[in-house]
C-alpha cells in the first residue's frame, strides 16, 4: 500500500513539475508562483527523498526565476530551492547549474527590499549544513568568509557561526578556501569579542585531532594571535590616535585571554612551542622556556602582563600536584 502511494505521488510531482515548467515559459508571475507552490507541496509529501528524482529541466526554469524582476517570484523560487535539495544527486545538478551561485548573489545583497531573498538563502546553507556538510560547494564557503568579514551585513555574525561549525564539520573545503586565516584573524577583532571564545575553541578542535589538523598551519595561522605581543613598535606610539589606542589595547586584552586559553590546553602549548612552531624572535626556533624569557624582555606592560600571569600560573598548578601527590602519598 505504501508502495503504490509513493509511486502515485512520484507521478504526480513529475506532473506538476512539467506545468512548472511550461509555466516558467510564459509571463504569468502568478501562474509560476501557483506552480512553484505545487510542486513545493508534493516534494513536502513524500517521507523517504533519499532517492527522489528532481528534472534536470525543472532546476533550469527555476534558477531563471531565482533573477527573475517580480520580487514575490524569486522570494518563492529562493524558497524551492531548500526543499528541492532533498538528496546527493540533486545538490550535484544545482551545482552543475551554477545554482549556488545564484543562491550566494540572493544572500549578499545588503538593501532591506530583499529580506525575504537573503533569508530563503540563508536557510538554505543551514539546510546544506544539516543535511550534506561533506558536500557543501565551495562558493558558498567563500561567500560565507565574504560575509564574515563584512562589519556591516547584517547577517554577519550569523554566517561567521555558519562558517564556525562548517570548519568542524568540513575542514578541508574552509582550509581550500583559506578560511581558518579569516577564522582567527576574526578571534582578535574587537567587535566580536562575545564570540571570540568559541571560534578559539573551534581552533582548538581542529588542532587536537590528527585528521584535522593538516589544514592549520600552525607556523602561519596561528601565530597571528601573538602578533599583537611580538609586533610592537616603540617608534609608533606617538604616531597613534586615542581611538587607535583604544582599540590596539582592546585587541591586546582579546590576545592576553586567547593565549592564556591556549597554553592552559596541551594542544595550544605543543602547537606554539614545539621545535618550528615555535615564537621566532630573532630568526631562530626556540623552546617553551625561551620563548617566555624573550617575551619577558619586551618593555611592553600588556605583553610582560600576560606573560607573567601564565608563569604565575604555572606556579600554581606545579604546586596544586606536588600538594596532591604528597597528600596521596
Amino acid at each position: 500500500m505504501s508502495s503504490s502511494s509513493g509511486y502515485a505521488k512520484t507521478t504526480h510531482l513529475e506532473h506538476v513539475s512539467k506545468e512548472l515548467i511550461m509555466a516558467a515559459r510564459g509571463d504569468n508571475t502568478d501562474e509560476k508562483v501557483h506552480k512553484i507552490l505545487s510542486v513545493l507541496s508534493v516534494v513536502k509529501s513524500i517521507p523517504d527523498k533519499s532517492q527522489l528524482f528532481i528534472s534536470f529541466e525543472l532546476l533550469k526554469s527555476c534558477r531563471v526565476m531565482l533573477v527573475d524582476t517580480d520580487k514575490t517570484l524569486r522570494i518563492q523560487a529562493c524558497r524551492a530551492m531548500r526543499y528541492l535539495t532533498c538528496n546527493q544527486l540533486v545538490l550535484q545538478q544545482m551545482v552543475d547549474l551554477n545554482i549556488p551561485v545564484f543562491m550566494m548573489l540572493c544572500l549578499e545583497r545588503e538593501d532591506d527590499k530583499y529580506y525575504w531573498e537573503r533569508l530563503s538563502a540563508l536557510k538554505w546553507i543551514r539546510h546544506l549544513i544539516d543535511h550534506f556538510p561533506l558536500s557543501i560547494p565551495k562558493v558558498v564557503v567563500m561567500s560565507l568568509i565574504g560575509i564574515a568579514t563584512n562589519g556591516k551585513h547584517e547577517y554577519r555574525r550569523i554566517c561567521l557561526d555558519s562558517l564556525r561549525e562548517v570548519c568542524i564539520l568540513n575542514p578541508q573545503i574552509v582550509s581550500t578556501c583559506n578560511g581558518f586565516k579569516t577564522l582567527i584573524e576574526l578571534i582578535l577583532h574587537p567587535t566580536l569579542t562575545d564570540v571570540s571564545h568559541s571560534l578559539l575553541l573551534t581552533v582548538l578542535y581542529i588542532l587536537d585531532h590528527p585528521n584535522t589538523r593538516k589544514y592549520l598551519r600552525p607556523s602561519l595561522d596561528v601565530q597571528r594571535l601573538l602578533r599583537p605581543f611580538v609586533g610592537v613598535n616603540p617608534y609608533k606610539k606617538g604616531a597613534l590616535n586615542k581611538q587607535q589606542i583604544e582599540q590596539r589595547n582592546k585587541t591586546r586584552e582579546i590576545a592576553q585571554n586567547t593565549l592564556m586559553t591556549m597554553l592552559k590546553s596541551i594542544t595550544g602549548t605543543f602547537t606554539l612551542n614545539i621545535s618550528y612552531f615555535a615564537l621566532s624572535v630573532h630568526g631562530r626556533s626556540e623552546n617553551e622556556i625561551e620563548s617566555i624569557l624573550d617575551v619577558m624582555k619586551c618593555s611592553e606592560f600588556q605583553t610582560l602582563n600576560v606573560t607573567l600571569s601564565f608563569v604565575s600560573w604555572n606556579l600554581c598548578q606545579n604546586i596544586k600536584s606536588e600538594c596532591l601527590v604528597s597528600h596521596e602519598c
